[in-house]
């Protein structure tokens, strides 16, 4: 079977023109070099494009989607470092990025491609920390929570954040269907809608499960 990846293929912003050349200039060399770029054509819009678009057609070319190109299915391609550098080479003033992601878990890197050079970048992965510190309670016996609903804070709207402070507030402010209510409408004036989402359903499964 061999090792599987996906494969996505992006570049600096270029004109409509030069685009054209690039695309043009993928399906020439996928004809030529198959085993360094045929992988190109197996890219979204390309596979169509390959059999019956020719490479100096601007019109058809125009049509092929715009980059980031990616395959929709895992595919094998060994040598990609080959076919990109050939790409690069033929426009040595435009930055190429390819990305993959292996069928290994934590095999996701990137390398840039810049006048038929490659270079590989490094990859670290980070979690965002538990907003514990900050759910506790303020000098003036407020809580982040609180502040957020009353618009004294900012809150970034992302869903780990949005369900710790649902459950805060289940748990510490809300005591029935019109505490729920007054909170929601206040979230959702503020525009915290993920949070206002998170809220309402931790309070349904509060009361679904019988909870004090």
């Amino acid at each position: 079977m061999g090792y599987m990846t996906r494969y996505k293929i992006d570049l600096q912003p270029v004109s409509d023109e030069t685009l054209r050349k690039i695309k043009g200039e993928m399906i020439h060399l996928a004809r030529i070099y198959e085993d360094d770029c045929g992988s190109f054509v197996w890219m979204n819009g390309f596979y169509e494009a390959d059999a019956d678009v020719d490479e100096n057609d601007n019109s058809a070319l125009a049509d092929i989607p715009s980059p980031p190109w990616q395959n929709d299915e895992p595919m094998k391609w060994y040598s990609h470092e080959r076919g990109m550098m050939r790409l690069s080479e033929e426009f040595p003033n435009i930055l190429f990025i390819l990305d993959g992601e292996g069928e290994e878990s934590g095999d996701v890197w990137r390398k840039f491609f810049f006048d038929g050079v490659c270079h590989r970048a490094s990859t670290t992965i980070t979690f965002s920390t538990f907003p514990i510190p900050e759910m506790l309670s303020l000098p003036e016996g407020r809580s982040w929570a609180e502040d957020v609903i009353y618009g004294r804070a900012k809150c970034p709207e992302n869903a780990a954040q949005a369900r710790t402070m649902a459950a805060w507030m289940v748990k510490h402010r809300l005591h029935n269907d019109d505490d729920l209510l007054t909170v929601v409408r206040s979230l959702v004036d503020r525009g915290h809608f993920e949070i206002a989402r998170s809220t309402v359903d931790a309070w349904i499964d509060h009361k679904e499960k019988g909870l004090d």
